[in-house]
C-alpha cells in the first residue's frame, strides 16, 4: 500500500504544534519547580538539619544542577526562609478558611479554630516541624522568627480575640484574660508540639480525647454558664 504524502503545509502544522505542546510542558515544569525545590528543602533540612545540609545534596534530591536551585533561591538561607514561610502560608490558610465555614455561636466557632489549630500545629508533622525548625535555628534567623511570629501567630491570636469578644456580646462567654491575652488559650498546643519533637514515636497522644480535655478546661475557664455544653 502506497503512503499517501503529507502536505508541505501539514508538516508544518504538525511540526508547530509539537513544538508549542513542548513549549507548555516546559513552562509548567518551570512553573512547579520552586514548589518541589522547597519540599526537598524541607526533607533534606529534616534529614540532617540546617547546619550540615547542603544545596547540592538538595539539588540531587530532584536530579537538578546546584545551580537551578540558586536560580530560584539564591543562598541557603533564602531556601530556609521560603520553606518555612510556604509551611506557615499553608497553615494559615487552614485556620483563616476553618473560621469563615465554622458559622453558628462563638462557641461553635472557638471549638473549630483551636481543634483545626492544633491538628494542623500538633497532630500534623508539617506542623510540629516548623517549630522545630525555629527553635534549633531561630537564633540564626531572628528576623525570621519575627516575621513567622507577626504573620502566623499574631493574626491565630487575633482570630481568637475576636471570637471571644463576640461571645462576651453574646452572654456566651464572661469577661476574663482570655479575651485580652489570647495566647493563652493555645500555649498548651506548643507544649504538647513540643512534647511530641522530645520524644518522637515514643509518645503517643490519643489526638480525640486530648482536644476534648483541651476544650473543656478552655471553656470551663471563659463560659458565662457553670457546666458549658462543648
Amino acid at each position: 500500500m502506497s503512503r499517501i504524502p503529507m502536505h508541505p503545509n501539514s508538516e508544518s502544522q504538525a511540526a508547530t504544534t509539537m513544538t508549542i505542546r513542548r513549549a507548555g510542558v516546559r513552562a509548567e515544569k518551570k512553573a512547579a519547580r520552586p514548589a518541589e525545590i522547597l519540599e526537598a528543602t524541607f526533607q533534606e533540612f529534616l534529614d540532617k538539619g540546617y547546619d550540615a545540609a547542603r544545596v547540592e545534596d538538595i539539588a540531587a534530591r530532584l536530579g537538578i544542577s546546584k545551580g537551578a536551585v540558586y536560580f530560584y533561591f539564591g543562598s541557603k538561607e533564602a531556601l530556609f526562609a521560603a520553606m518555612i514561610g510556604d509551611l506557615s502560608t499553608n497553615l494559615m490558610a487552614n485556620l483563616a478558611e476553618t473560621e469563615e465555614v465554622a458559622r453558628g455561636s462563638a462557641t461553635e466557632r472557638l471549638r473549630a479554630c483551636i481543634t483545626l489549630h492544633f491538628r494542623r500545629v500538633t497532630a500534623a508533622p508539617r506542623g510540629r516541624e516548623v517549630i522545630r525548625f525555629l527553635l534549633a535555628e531561630g537564633r540564626k534567623f531572628p528576623d525570621l522568627v519575627d516575621r513567622h511570629f507577626n504573620e502566623f501567630a499574631v493574626p491565630v491570636f487575633a482570630m481568637c480575640q475576636r471570637i471571644i469578644a463576640d461571645g462576651i456580646a453574646s452572654g456566651e462567654f464572661k469577661p476574663s484574660a482570655a479575651e485580652l491575652h489570647p495566647q493563652m488559650l493555645l500555649s498548651p498546643i506548643l507544649a504538647v508540639a513540643v512534647d511530641l519533637l522530645i520524644h518522637g514515636d515514643r509518645r503517643v497522644v490519643d489526638e480525640a480525647i486530648t482536644i476534648e480535655g483541651y476544650l473543656k478546661a478552655i471553656f470551663s475557664g471563659i463560659s458565662a454558664t457553670p457546666d458549658p455544653v462543648v
